[in-house]
């Protein structure tokens, strides 16, 4: 089973790694003045995109990183990554993003920069 999304933690993909789930928690803030989460006070995440970038090239990503994403519960992401193939990737740096849609009906983009597909 793969790891949950640490703060500050690198992601690392390696050769042969196939749909390893990652979770990441949104959160939403405390109260309605507060400002200690990811979405606003009263809102759950509805649904998820997340797609990916090589960050080198700028070349998408998204079908050879990611495996599946999928909303767990009211405030977490569940992202299954790959050892990416395909003409120019493989290693390198990948920028994950995440466009979050509230209960509300807005929507949230967070980047997530820290996911490394190397041959360790």
């Amino acid at each position: 089973m793969g790891d949950s999304f640490q703060g500050t933690d690198e992601i690392s993909v390696q050769p042969k790694d196939s749909a390893v789930p990652y979770s990441f928690t949104f959160p939403a803030c405390s109260s309605a003045i507060a400002n200690d989460g990811a979405i606003p006070y009263g809102t759950t995440i509805a649904s998820a995109e997340v797609s990916a970038t090589k960050l080198d090239n700028g070349k998408n990503g998204t079908t050879a990183l990611i495996d599946a994403s999928s909303v767990n519960g009211d405030y977490e992401v569940i992202v299954s990554l790959n050892w990416p193939s395909g003409t120019g990737l493989g290693a390198g740096k990948y920028k994950l993003t995440f466009l979050l849609t509230l209960s509300t009906g807005a929507i949230k983009e967070f980047d997530f920069l820290r996911v490394v597909a190397e041959n360790i």
